[in-house]
């Protein structure tokens, strides 16, 4: 192997990044750009943003169910009345949380009653009930992809493009708007370009994802320079990927380390103009200390019975709760100034994923926790955990976790599932968050409409002949809330999302002659009041 030669050297690098090699042996290449234009606008203190991606389509309205019990037998009705193993496999609904139509083995276990039992949670989310009973999770009802506010007599095709497509609704509320679905930036990337410090020292992006790379991440900081999310791993020693055996010349390279070491500095220079490969060449060495010097040290001297790491002990063994884990630990290097290089992060937004969602089929399949109750109870255990985590070491007032799915799902049962809709239930959770149930939570009855021969309490929110709710509270809405939290100013919303402005007091919308003037929005306004502390 010593007698390598840099031509060999070279022709293997690339035929190594040409079999898909790059991200690992080039990390982040471009995720450093951003440092050069250094901004900081966030105020004092750390605060993140963790965005839980429910992939898929959550059916929410078997996680936010209603708990009087007129209600809720509405919506037995419409979810093809209580799932029994035997005579009605295809229905959906859950029993009410007195344990009325309970047949142990044979039917779902009741539900969890919550806010005085006017709603109540799906069985396999437990630790949901003890956040929402403890002030710290909110439940947000019918959220969805909106231009305007719309009800089913508007005339014309106001309605988000391709509205059940599952990759244009994850762009859409990835970009925080449906205008469009081609935009490269979501409002997470630009969000951090507008409230973060770049580190000076380290470099390390703002935005990080331990889920692939996603849109949502995506920014342009002021000034031009690409803010580009730093992918990590759930590795307890290394997440950051990093090269091994390499060193430049001059330290305690040995003659193989410093081959390589200039067989990729050629390689880089072949692939960029002069002009540019030196600072690209100053990118990935940055890359490469951020990787080697910062993260993986910071996050190898993590104790394994260290606070951080309590709360995930005896958790099912799964990538989303691993998932989770990393981030709190991320945080916990991120403020700790005592680092032989820290971070001093002052504001982070983090990307997490849990698939599955996408239940046309075999949505229930048990009276136990299996399909779509097995991912449910997955999130449950996990957030918790996290909640706990960030008790643990003191962050839970600087770091709010939310949920987004680019869809609900009709309320009638397909005869296995569910299949696309619109509106859906979000939750947030952290400690600057006032708990409760916002919105309008829509009556659960088929077809419903305004003006239509069903006319069930239409104000709380209309819905098509399978129950797919018309929204009646914008993910723009949402969004601009959670912005405003992480500092940005209320004059700079319009910035992330265009449409704000539609769901302000006076935006025209179609509010069909002869039918009660209330609207059927939930709140006329650029954000949803009194859900976050310090947000007005």
């Amino acid at each position: 192997m010593s007698g390598i030669s840099r031509r060999t050297l070279l022709r293997s690098t690339c035929a190594a990044m040409a079999c898909g090699a790059a991200p690992a042996m080039l990390p982040q290449l471009n995720l450093l750009s951003a440092a050069l234009a250094s901004n900081s606008k966030g105020g004092g203190g750390y605060r993140a943003l963790v965005c839980v991606y429910l992939d898929g389509g959550n059916d929410s309205w078997n996680l936010l169910i209603p708990g009087i019990a007129g209600e809720h037998a509405k919506y037995a009705t419409a979810r093809n009345d209580l799932y029994h193993r035997q005579t009605n496999p295809s229905g959906l609904a859950i029993p009410h949380w007195s344990g009325t139509g309970v047949v142990a083995g044979q039917t779902l276990p009741a539900s969890l009653p919550i806010a005085s039992n006017q709603y109540a949670l799906n069985p396999f989310c437990p630790e949901l009930q003890t956040l929402h009973n403890e002030g710290r999770l909110a439940f947000l009802s019918n959220v969805g992809t909106l231009v305007q506010p719309h009800v089913k007599a508007r005339a014309g095709n106001l309605r988000p493009a391709q509205l059940y497509s599952h990759s244009d609704q994850t762009t859409q509320w990835q970009l925080g708007s449906s205008i469009s679905t081609t935009q490269a930036i979501g409002w997470g990337g630009q969000l951090s370009g507008l409230v973060a410090s770049l580190p000076t020292t380290t470099g390390l992006s703002p935005v990080i994802t331990l889920a692939g790379q996603t849109r949502f991440l995506n920014g342009v900081a002021p000034g031009g320079a690409p803010i580009v999310p730093f992918a990590l791993t759930t590795s307890n020693t290394a997440p950051a990927p990093q090269i091994s055996n390499y060193a430049p010349s001059g330290t305690s390279a040995n003659q193989v380390q410093a081959q390589r070491r200039a067989a990729l500095e050629e390689l880089i220079d072949l692939a960029n103009p002069q002009a540019f490969s030196r600072e690209y060449q100053a990118v990935f060495d940055r890359s490469l200390f951020l990787a080697e010097q910062v993260i993986n040290p910071a996050m190898a001297s993590i104790a394994t019975n260290d606070p951080v790491n309590l709360p995930f002990e005896g958790l099912e063994s799964h990538s989303f709760v691993s998932q989770l884990r990393q981030v709190a630990r991320v945080i916990k290097v991120s403020t700790d100034p005592g680092l032989a290089n820290p971070i001093n992060a002052d504001r982070q937004i983090f990307f997490v994923r849990l698939g599955g969602f996408d239940t046309h089929s075999g949505q229930i399949t048990s009276v136990n926790a299996t399909g779509h109750h097995l991912n449910l109870q997955r999130v449950s255990q996990a957030v918790h955990a996290f909640f706990r985590a960030m008790q643990a070491i003191g962050r839970e007032i600087d770091v709010t976790l939310f949920s987004a799915s680019e869809f609900g799902r009709t309320l009638n049962s397909n005869g296995d599932g569910t299949d696309h809709a619109w509106g859906a239930v979000q939750f947030v959770l952290g400690g600057a968050v006032n708990g409760g149930v916002y919105g309008r939570f829509p009556s659960m009855v088929l077809d419903n409409s305004l003006t239509g021969e069903v006319q069930d309490n239409p104000t709380q929110g209309e819905c098509y002949s399978r129950g797919q709710f018309i929204p009646t509270l914008a993910v723009d809405q949402v969004a601009a809330t959670l912005s405003r939290w992480m500092g940005l100013a209320d004059s700079e919303l319009p910035t992330l999302f265009p449409n704000i402005d539609n769901f302000a007091p006076g935006a025209p919308y179609l509010q069909p002659s002869g039918v009660n003037s209330t609207p059927t929005f939930a709140y006329p306004g650029r954000i949803v009041p009194g859900l976050m502390a310090g947000v007005a």
